[in-house]
């Protein structure tokens, strides 16, 4: 009938772009009564293969599929099954056990995901427990491992540098790929400190060499019985390489000297002062930092560098007495 008397008679147009002035009306008495936009077959042999593509919702309580047929539906089946092969290959297995090789890899990446939860917790594996050196304003966790993989190791450090300020973690492994790893945080690094720098001045004692990056460098031990030794040197090493205070207060240091002409150590507490003076204004964050790098290390430090002729015994007396007073 025409598309216009269709309408005129009731019959719902779901598909308004595609039907012409001639229509087709499919009319379920008391049920339903709309235009046909589908392809007629005198028989379902004319359709062949047929394979469903899509499926949407078209209105309330109706159905939209969508579907190739014939040729059409054998060329994507065959896609399908080149895809198909291209991934179990990809996971070396066959095809029919697609399926249980995708179950077993889910498996495998729940239980690396706990592992890797466990590590970023701080845990360093089976070993001695660690301890804790004081050098300056830096601290210097030290500890044995059975850990081998590095990437694992890689994320112990991570771990260590997100939980932790002006800190240094050395991590010694025994076992088949004996060596020392170091990690460094951000804010050491940036006062110039070198994970690889460490690393290597470690393993040399026992034969060994390394590399990496500032902030996380692995190293061999050439003998690993000689690692109690590269302990021994670490402390040794360290002690001789403080790292430098952060720039900031580096210059509020040097500028409180140049502009008071303070003649050290008789006035080392009046330059305590004028340093926490001119970082009063700044971020809560510097300002701590500044309290805390004054110190009886921080102050002999830098203030003997501005005047040479001081005292190392008094200034540390007195930066003592500045550090106490001042907190």
């Amino acid at each position: 009938m025409k598309y216009k008397d269709a309408i005129a008679a009731g019959a719902m147009a779901f598909f308004t772009e595609k039907y012409g002035a001639i229509v087709r009306v499919v009319d379920v008495s008391g049920v339903s009564l709309e235009l046909c936009g589908g392809t007629h077959v005198p028989s379902t042999g004319q359709i062949a293969l047929f394979r469903f593509t899509h499926e949407t919702g078209a209105a309330a309580g109706v159905r939209r599929i969508e579907a190739v047929t014939g040729p059409g539906a054998y060329a994507l089946i065959r896609k399908l099954e080149g895809e198909l092969e291209q991934a179990a290959g990809a996971l070396k297995t066959q095809p029919e056990h697609l399926v249980r090789r995708i179950e077993q890899l889910i498996e495998e990446n729940k239980k690396l995901e706990r592992r890797v939860e466990e590590l970023l917790k701080g845990g360093t594996g089976k070993g001695e427990e660690g301890r804790v050196e004081q050098i300056g304003d830096v601290e210097l966790h030290i500890a044995d491992s059975d850990l081998e993989d590095r990437e694992q190791i890689g994320l112990v450090m991570d771990a260590f540098r997100a939980s932790h300020k002006r800190a240094i973690s050395v991590l010694f492994t025994n076992g088949e790929r004996a060596g020392v790893h170091v990690g460094v945080t951000d804010d050491l690094v940036q006062r110039g400190v070198k994970a690889a720098e460490i690393a290597n001045a470690i393993a040399a004692v026992s034969g060994g060499k390394g590399g990496g990056r500032p902030h996380f460098a692995s190293a061999g031990a050439g003998d690993a019985a000689k690692l109690g030794a590269a302990r021994e040197e670490l402390l040794r090493w360290l002690e001789t390489r403080r790292p430098a205070p952060p720039a900031e207060l580096r210059a509020h240091l040097e500028s409180a000297v140049t502009d008071a002409e303070l003649a050290l150590p008789d006035h080392l507490a009046e330059l305590g002062r004028r340093v926490l003076a001119r970082v009063a204004d700044q971020p809560s964050g510097e300002r701590e930092l500044a309290l805390e790098l004054l110190t009886a290390d921080a102050l002999v430090t830098y203030a003997f560098e501005a005047q040479a002729e001081a005292d190392p015994a008094g200034l540390t007396s007195l930066a003592a007495r500045i550090a106490g007073d001042e907190r």
